[in-house]
């Protein structure tokens, strides 16, 4: 049960509290730590549906991330708990350690790159030099779609992937980062399809872990068609510098295979 009212304040159940009010609170919220407030055994914040459900077990816990300035939510927490009581609670807090306002934390890490690659990198080798301009224009329409909503297109990736997996290539891509991967180099030109083994750009690595050093709270890692979003957002601000840097897309599909399946 998705209860994101259990931050909200006993005496006004419909707003949500606000960590930067209290000194206190606000590194307790960036580190990870607020989960303490649901401890406290006589102020703790209660909702309605706790209140009703005291003795539930299996809690999907959802903790807003809301800006100040207009109370919109921009981004989450989410936890799974196998009730709320105390120890339950506290096997979830993050170890003690300082708390260091200016770094804050991150809200996921980047995969390191391994030296077994080659599933990777035989998959983006493939799709740029078996791929025709037609199969590419096919991909290019189906950007934000799922696989089941563009037949053609998934009949190009199944293709592909049959004919590495035919061959024994280990290492593939999961289907899903692979139907990312081919939609994402069909959104750009034929020559930035090229994988290079000195190729340097990563979009991966500039979508943000944590928030402004002025408000560090940790960032989810982006899913869906938010991910594809970000990445495109990355890739066409890349392509759009007057030298673009060359795509490292067997890293990238690499690092996604990692972090999606």
């Amino acid at each position: 049960m998705a209860d994101p009212a259990a931050f909200y304040a006993a005496d006004a159940p419909y707003k949500t509290m606000k960590s930067g009010v209290d000194k206190q609170k606000e590194p307790m919220a960036a580190s990870g730590r607020d989960l303490e407030w649901l401890m406290k055994e006589e102020d703790a914040p209660t909702s309605v549906v706790v209140a009703a459900n005291t003795d539930h077990e299996g809690w999907c816990l959802v903790i807003p991330c809301t800006n100040p300035a207009n109370n919109k939510t921009y981004d989450h927490r989410q936890i799974e708990l196998t009730s709320l009581l105390p120890d339950a609670v506290r096997s979830k807090l993050p170890a003690d350690v300082p708390f260091n306002e200016p770094e804050g934390l991150d809200g996921w890490t980047e995969p390191r790159r391994t030296i077994r690659v080659s599933g990777s990198t035989q998959f983006v080798r493939a799709a740029a030099r078996h791929l025709t301009q037609g199969d590419w224009a096919v991909l290019s329409a189906a950007a934000y779609q799922e696989m089941h909503s563009s037949p053609a297109a998934f009949d190009i990736l199944s293709g592909l992937l049959w004919s590495l997996r035919g061959r024994r290539v280990a290492s593939l891509p999961s289907r899903n980062v692979a139907w990312l991967m081919l939609k994402l180099m069909a959104g750009v030109p034929t020559r930035a399809r090229i994988p290079y083994t000195d190729a340097d750009f990563c979009p991966l690595r500039c979508l943000p872990k944590r928030q402004t050093r002025a408000s560090p709270y940790p960032v989810s890692f982006p899913r869906g068609h938010r991910l594809e979003a970000d990445l495109r957002c990355k890739i066409d601000k890349n392509m759009r510098k007057r030298t673009p840097k060359r795509i490292d897309w067997a890293g990238l599909c690499h690092s996604l295979d990692q972090l999606i399946d």
